[in-house]
């Protein structure tokens, strides 16, 4: 009877009973024996010390001020209106377990099997523009020391200042910290790509610590447990991916080396100096155009030749 009894009234706190459960759960209160009998054993093992912190005392609290209003309950404990009082805390105290703890630890996985970027609001109204293959996972509810995301693939944060509660994002060994601003994250094949737009951002592997602020960035390999590289960047190029259409009227190929890597997540080696240097012009870019393509073009009508070489691109002068 415990099991059946407890099940139908977490059911029923959800409201997610049918009829017929319904009905059965009026029964359980009809029959005064059996109910007597299941009261009887829960308050025997039911304790606040199984409950810790907040919840065992908005659970014991709202007892209290139950039977403080109760003012037809005997000392007697098989009295009908106080087995009906007692069971009404017993449903209270249900009802506020299992709500708080459903709200406050229940995690919440959200994914982009879409071509198009994902825009998701979390719990404190920052936003998040999740790329495709991408997922984050968090709390359905931020407790009130911290905000804390997971992430794999790449994303935009425009996170809402909170100096109370830091946010931060995990992407493997690496976690991203902010109070406030807008960054990009990307976390593919064992690498970690951080990108500041606003604010500033603290970086942090296993070892090492590094600050970023507008237009730097840090790249890390899980792979080589290199030191957190820090450098200059333009952060717009990183941006891009969140672009349907792409139109350059010049760039130099070290920038479209940055966008090739933000959208393919492919990365850009240079076999000759001077191939940074080089100008590309005219180029567009359709949202999720093939990668060969855009190699096939660039190589047609520029100065450089761009081979693609296991999860590689190499670029050279043409000869």
């Amino acid at each position: 009877m415990k099991n059946r009894f407890t099940y139908l009234i977490k059911k029923f706190e959800q409201e997610e009973c049918t009829p017929s459960e319904t009905k059965e759960l009026r029964k359980y209160f009809d029959s005064e024996e059996s109910l007597k009998s299941y009261l009887d054993n829960e308050f025997k093992n039911f304790s606040s010390s199984n409950i810790e912190g907040k919840v065992s005392h908005e659970i014991w609290s709202g007892i209290h001020d139950k039977i403080d209003t109760t003012k037809t309950i005997t000392k007697s404990f098989y009295n009908w209106k106080y087995t009906a009082a007692v069971a009404a805390m017993l449903l209270l105290c249900f009802g506020l377990y299992f709500n708080y703890n459903r709200t406050t630890t229940e995690s919440l996985t959200i994914s982009n099997n879409t071509d198009v970027v994902k825009l998701i609001t979390l719990p404190d109204k920052s936003t998040v523009r999740l790329q495709s293959k991408s997922k984050i996972q968090f709390q359905k509810k931020f407790d009130d020391h911290s905000r804390h995301i997971t992430l794999t693939g790449q994303a935009y944060f425009d996170v809402e200042r909170d100096t109370l509660r830091p946010f931060s994002i995990t992407t493997g060994k690496v976690v991203t910290q902010v109070l406030g601003t807008s960054f990009n994250i990307k976390y593919s094949d064992s690498t970690v790509t951080v990108a500041v737009s606003t604010g500033l951002v603290k970086v942090s592997s296993d070892t090492q610590s590094v600050n970023l602020r507008p237009n730097q960035m840090v790249s890390y390999s899980m792979l080589s447990d290199t030191s957190i590289e820090k450098k200059d960047t333009k952060t717009s190029l990183h941006l891009l991916w969140m672009q349907d259409q792409i139109f350059f009227d010049s760039i130099s190929m070290e920038d479209l080396g940055i966008v090739l890597e933000s959208i393919y997540g492919q990365r850009v080696v240079y076999v000759d100096a001077y191939a940074k240097e080089s100008k590309i012009y005219s180029l567009y870019i359709e949202k999720n155009e093939a990668l060969s393509n855009i190699l096939e073009r660039l190589n047609f009508i520029n100065e450089v030749k761009l081979i693609p070489k296991n999860n590689v691109i190499e670029v050279s002068i043409k000869k």
